[in-house]
């Protein structure tokens, strides 16, 4: 920027004024002539314009023109030699002459100090303008600020989760109050309002320390503990921070409270645990006391006073009392101050533990301690160091005293053959006997496990009892087997725990022991097997005659268990009227065990619990046990033998009678079986026409039913054997009525009501016969005044098992009867032989045993309901025959099957010619070649001489000088291949036969049953 423009209407005029101004070093632009001027003043700024008067037409407005873009521009107007005229001189601020250097000088410096001072002054202006405006933007942003932090502060206040309360200073009213101020105290917000601050305060007058004494003066903030009172008057104890706050053109208090209440117990716990904390540190047995870095002790409690006989009425310590002491270490060395576990522990910061010193404080009194020394270190820096110390000279002393019992211990361990160890509770050894139980040397098992000595099941068992035993902490005992050099041997291991985690075994050898107890054993169970197997009842009596030992037996027979029989006198087992008096079991007879030699057996009455007297039979002998003489009494019940006895007698005279009946029946067969055979031959030699016919048929028939009539009769006497057929029950029961109704009895009316289409059942006809005869003639007699008798058959179908008949198809028998009916005592022993309820004499107790045994030997089973006055009714299941199932034929369709001949060779062997007649001639109708013997021996000789040609031999078993088995065995040697058939009319020597012929038989029987040996491999 230039100073000055020099406007001059003339190029070198007013050179001595130019020549001021350059001499002054002042900037100035000369323009000529003066129009050009302002565009000068469009191109730069100028603080002065200097202009003459003939550079200022008065036609112009340059002047004016300047004025007004440059106010601020100082105008000096040169008068040359001319007063300027008065309009112009008003625009100019100076006017110099143009001859007047001085003058000009001074006004030119004054008109630059004006520009200077206008051009300031603007300047002050213009900032202050902008002062004014940033003002104004200050005081907007301000205003904004002030809203939002207003809307920050409620924000803040309602949710901080600190109770806060405002209150106006001179009413003491609650202006505000944020949520936790609610839970807190228990008001709501409306009741705040309502409220005085003085309400929430126990004692009113603390308020005042929250409020300042002069009303106007600002409250510093501070903090304070008081009580307050919640809503429902429980007390709290609160810490409020208060301080002054204007809110909303109001002078009010603002407080911020926390509740200490909790703080407040714990303080107060906090300040009781520290009294017990010094009570018990004054009275602590521990010794206990500080080492400060300045080696000063500040803190030592009694104990240690004791333990270092410091006197009581000392009051300050050093490091330096403990140098008057004699200190020894374990080794015996005295031990210098600077090895003092608390000096080291302070020079060197680290913690000094378990270290065990004597102390030496009489010349022969000293003390064995353990001191522990912890630094208590802070920034890197020892503040103090705490010793505790026990004195453990009572330890010591029994440390000696553990010693030397323990090198007598181990004396008598070594002594000892059990061997011993000390394991972890996962089996791993940590001390050893020896190592004879692990085959190696004790050195070389330390350390291993039980899993790499011993066998995986052993080692196991160990494990499992090792962790079972540091559990409970009780012994365990258990038994195991283990090879010891070889031999396989018996331990008892006993584990107990020791330490923690630690358990110390035993280990036995109880391989001799357990020998004695198997043998033992073995002699205790064979004598257990022996005393209880035994039929017999078994009691031990002592010297005092008193029961020392029964066994089961005993119990069963006479119904007293052995608690109750135990000690009692023997003869409490015999009927009141037996004690006390003279017999074998007399408590005075046991008093001379000496005298008392093996009685035979004597027969005395006994008596059960229940009173009940039967016979029996004791037997006594002298026995020596290891805890003294006793006498051994072994007793029978003779109920079932006097039963026996009886049913002996019966059953003798039975068997005379069946032998009786065997003896006739033969006879009688064989005189049947010659009428029988007579008659066939006779009916095939008359003429079909011949009215003589029909009578021999009847002949025959009767002679059949003569022949039934023997079969039953050795059915009776149990000398027939059973043979199985499919039969039906229907016909069985029809061919039974008639003489089923003859045993009943006019006044006994029989129903008989059969099922159309019943199944047929396999088995013996005559048996058959035999239980339908014994279950009538039972009923006849449980209906002394008549009645009616039912005789049912049903195919029944069990889809599930019924008592004990399992599931299938059966026919039923039923046998109902309108009878007295039974007890329940008769009901339990009606399928018992020989049981009866009749007189004796009046029947033999076989009825329904028979029954029973023929109906389970048939594959059958048998019910039967009975009550008192009621009547019985029996229901019999035979297993049915299954369609199409491989049995015999029944007797009709064996009938009715036509029978094929054959042209082989028969020899006929019998002693009745009218058998080998009529037999020989029924063979060769059918075709046959026959050949017949009377006797054994000329059997023999036949078949010798025509063995090539004889294919079958036919005899009868009984002959008189050569039975037919005998005769079998020698047809047998003379041709091993020869086939052979029995016949007889009775003898019980075919009872393990298979093929054999029973007399009298048809021709066609005899015929069917030959082909049958014949066709057979």
């Amino acid at each position: 920027m230039n100073d000055i423009l020099f406007i001059n209407s003339r190029v070198n005029g007013f050179l001595q004024l130019k020549n001021i101004l350059q001499k002054e070093e002042r900037k100035f632009v000369e323009v000529t002539p003066p129009f050009t001027a302002l565009d000068e003043l469009q191109k730069d700024s100028f603080a002065l314009i200097i202009i003459d008067t003939e550079s200022y037409p008065a036609k112009t407005n340059v002047l004016e023109q300047i004025k007004k873009q440059r106010p601020e521009t100082q105008i000096i107007l040169i008068a040359n030699g001319k007063a300027p005229q008065p309009g112009r001189a008003s625009l100019c601020d100076f006017v110099v002459d143009a001859e007047c250097a001085d003058g000009f000088e001074k006004t030119v410096e004054k008109a630059l100090k004006i520009w200077q001072l206008m051009n300031e002054n603007k300047a002050l202006q213009s900032e202050n303008i902008r002062y004014q405006q940033r003002l104004e933007e200050l005081i907007e942003i301000r205003s904004r600020t002030t809203r939002q932090s207003e809307a920050s502060f409620r924000l803040m206040f309602e949710n901080n989760p600190m109770p806060m309360l405002i209150f106006d200073i001179k009413s003491r009213k609650i202006i505000t109050a944020n949520h936790s101020a609610s839970l807190l105290y228990g008001y709501t917000f409306d009741e705040f309002i309502s409220m005085k601050i003085d309400q929430l305060f126990v004692q009113p007058d603390e308020i005042l320390c929250l409020i300042p004494q002069d009303y106007n003066e600002a409250l510093i903030q501070q903090t304070k503990e008081l009580t307050h009172q919640r809503k429902d008057g429980n007390l709290i104890e609160v810490e409020v921070l208060s301080h002054s706050l204007t809110f909303h053109g109001r002078q009010t208090c603002y407080i911020m409270i926390k509740e200490i209440t909790a703080q407040k117990k714990t303080l107060d716990a906090l300040t009781a645990s520290e009294k017990k904390f010094r009570m018990l540190y004054k009275n602590l047995t521990q010794g206990v006391f500080n080492l400060t870095p300045d080696k000063k002790i500040t803190m030592i409690n009694k104990a240690a006073r004791k333990i270092f006989h410091f006197p009581d009425d000392k009051r300050r310590f050093s490091l330096k009392d403990f140098a008057d002491l004699k200190i020894y270490n374990t080794s015996g060395k005295r031990v210098k101050i600077e090895q003092f576990p608390p000096f080291v522990a302070l020079e060197k910061g680290l913690p000094l533990t378990n270290h065990i010193l004597k102390i030496r404080y009489l010349p022969r009194r000293s003390k064995w301690i353990v001191m522990d020394a912890i630094p208590i270190i802070e920034h890197n820096t020892v503040k103090e160091v705490f010793v505790y110390i026990n004195d453990i000279t009572p330890l010591k002393k029994a440390e000696k005293l553990l010693r030397s019992n323990e090198k007598k211990l181990r004396a008598i361990l070594d002594a000892l053959p059990d061997q011993l160890m000390l394991l972890t509770i996962d089996g791993t050894i940590l001390e050893v006997k020896d190592g004879e139980f692990f085959n190696v040397e004790p050195h070389l098992i330390l350390g291993k496990s039980f899993f790499e000595l011993v066998a995986q099941p052993i080692a196991q068992r160990f494990y499992n009892m090792l962790r079972l035993t540091n559990r409970t902490g009780e012994i365990q005992t258990f038994e195991f087997q283990h090879q010891v050099k070889g031999k396989l041997k018996h331990f008892e291991a006993r584990l107990s725990k020791s330490h923690e985690n630690q358990i110390l075994c035993l280990l036995r050898d109880i391989s001799e022991r357990k020998k004695y107890e198997t043998d033992l054993q073995k002699s205790e169970n064979r004598f257990r097997i022996l005393l209880e197997s035994t039929f017999q009842a078994i009691i031990l009596i002592d010297i005092h005659g008193r029961i020392n030992l029964v066994n089961s037996k005993t119990e069963q027979l006479f119904g007293y268990s052995r608690d109750e029989l135990l000690l009692k006198p023997a003869d409490t087992l015999l009927p009141f009227s037996l004690r006390g008096k003279d017999n074998i079991l007399n408590q005075s007879r046991f008093r001379h065990l000496e005298d008392i030699r093996a009685t035979k057996s004597v027969e005395l009455t006994g008596m059960r619990k229940d009173g009940i007297e039967f016979p029996i039979e004791i037997q006594l002998t002298p026995v020596e046990m290891l805890d003294g003489p006793f006498v051994m009494g072994v007793i029978s019940d003779l109920s079932e033998k006097k039963k026996l006895e009886a049913r002996m007698r019966r059953i003798e005279k039975l068997e005379a009678i069946g032998q009786l009946a065997g003896g006739i029946a033969h006879d009688f067969n064989n005189v049947l079986a010659g009428i029988i055979g007579l008659a066939e031959l006779s009916l095939r030699k008359i003429k079909s026409d011949s009215p003589v016919r029909e009578n021999i048929k009847l002949i025959i028939n009767k002679a059949e039913n003569a022949a039934d009539l023997v079969r039953k009769l050795l059915m009776f006497s149990r000398q027939q054997k059973i043979s199985l057929q499919n039969i039906n029950l229907n016909k069985v029961v029809l061919s039974n009525k008639k003489i089923l109704q003859r045993y009943l009895g006019e006044d006994i009316h029989l129903i008989v009501t059969l099922e159309d289409d019943l199944h047929l059942i396999h088995g013996d006809p005559s048996a058959m016969d035999q239980i339908l005869t014994n279950l009538c003639i039972n009923a006849r007699d449980a209906m002394p005044d008549g009645g009616e008798l039912t005789i049912q058959t049903h195919n029944v179908t069990l889809k599930e098992s019924e008592a004990d008949i399992p599931p299938g198809n059966y026919v039923q028998l039923i046998v109902a009867d309108s009878g007295i009916g039974m007890s329940d005592e008769i009901k339990a022993h009606i399928f018992e032989p020989f049981f009866t309820t009749k007189e004796v004499g009046e029947g033999t107790g076989l009825g329904l045993a028979t029954v029973y045994g023929l109906v389970r030997h048939h594959g059958g089973y048998i019910q039967f309901d009975s009550e008192i006055g009621e009547g019985t009714v029996f229901r019999i299941y035979f297993p049915a025959v299954k369609p199409h199932s491989a049995v015999s034929p029944t007797e009709d369709s064996q009938e009715t099957e036509m029978v094929r001949g054959g042209n082989e060779t028969i020899l006929l062997v019998d002693d009745q010619i009218d058998i080998l007649t009529t037999s020989k001639d029924t063979l060769e109708s059918y075709g046959y070649k026959v050949l017949i013997s009377g006797s054994g021996v000329q059997a023999v000789d036949i078949l010798t001489k025509y063995k090539d040609l004889i294919d079958l031999v036919i005899s009868d078993v009984v002959m008189p000088d050569m039975d037919g088995i005998e005769l079998r065995m020698l047809c047998q040697q003379i041709k091993p291949d020869i086939k052979f058939l029995l016949m007889s009319a009775f003898s019980p020597k075919l009872e393990n036969e298979k093929d054999y012929l029973l007399k009298p038989f048809v021709g066609h029987q005899l015929a069917r049953k030959v082909r049958e040996i014949l066709d057979s491999d």
